[in-house]
């Protein structure tokens, strides 16, 4: 038999697991976006601003 207690931290681990993909997710976009955006000033692209 498993111990309650410990069935209930391993599933906070998973929690915190699944937020921290997300959250990993989130900012691979936004380095991704900002890289684009650096990579049209240094090529001498349009200014937006």
């Amino acid at each position: 038999m498993r111990d309650t207690n410990l069935d209930l931290q391993e599933s906070g681990w998973e929690e915190l697991r699944k937020e921290a993909r997300k959250i990993e997710g989130d900012l691979d976009v936004k380095l991704s976006s900002y890289a684009k955006l650096g990579a049209r000033f240094t090529q001498g692209g349009e200014s937006y601003l």
